[in-house]
């Protein structure tokens, strides 16, 4: 773990995949700590932003967290939105080697993930809510996938296929696609803390999963190829 300020750390996740950097931040920093990792001329652009667009300071947190986040990663670039509202990293093309980007958060949890090809990534704390859901985003080609894993505690299988689930719908960035689209197949523990397999959907060439599972949440990156984690 690299301490970047008084509570607000960067961890460093082992698993990543070969040609993508992912970063995960807890969001108990306040604004102000949060903004004092900027230069003081960004700190005060993204201040006036931040407060134009958001009420809630929740929100705040989160959006602060992502720009804390890529600017320790890759100062000179910024996140900008497509008109479907999947983000992307502008700036100086020699200054961005992993060019593509995704975004997520949870509770008080905030992940950003830049890589070399396109990419969907999502966090998710553990709880009951994901089981409650189950039937609005488990579908029946993948049921027996969910069930057969029963080594795994099913409130945990809920918030894994959550998890990938919402991933894989960012990776494809397609509106006419739900979350009961989405197919996972071959799911498997690789590791004890991670998981491969695949997604599919209609229309879409299947991406690869990998999903990672801490203490306080589970964390999935959806690719178009597979890769080697780093050693």
């Amino acid at each position: 773990m690299m301490v970047m300020a008084p509570s607000l750390h960067r961890l460093a996740l082992p698993f990543a995949p070969a040609g993508v950097e992912i970063c995960v931040i807890p969001l108990q920093a306040s604004e102000d700590e949060m903004l004092a990792k900027l230069p003081a001329e960004k700190a005060q652009r993204l201040r006036e932003e931040v407060h134009a667009r958001f009420q809630s300071a929740h929100r705040r947190k989160e959006w602060l967290a992502s720009r804390v986040l890529l600017h320790e990663v890759c100062s000179t670039a910024e996140i900008t939105y497509l008109p479907t509202g999947r983000p992307q990293l502008s700036g100086p093309s020699a200054a961005l080697p992993l060019p593509c980007i995704s975004i997520s958060h949870s509770h008080n949890w905030a992940v950003l993930a830049h890589a070399d090809q396109p990419l969907g990534i999502d966090i998710e704390v553990w709880g009951p809510r994901a089981l409650r859901l189950l039937e609005r985003y488990v579908n029946q080609r993948e049921r027996g996938v969910f069930d057969g894993l029963t080594d795994c505690p099913a409130e945990q299988r809920a918030v894994l296929f959550w998890t990938i689930k919402e991933a894989a719908y960012k990776f494809y960035d397609d509106s006419a696609l739900t979350l009961i689209d989405l197919t996972i197949a071959d799911l498997r523990q690789t590791t004890p803390n991670l998981w491969n397999g695949h997604v599919s959907a209609p229309h879409h060439t299947p991406i690869y999963i990998y999903a990672y599972v801490r203490e306080a949440f589970a964390l999935t990156i959806c690719l178009a190829s597979s890769v080697a984690s780093r050693p």
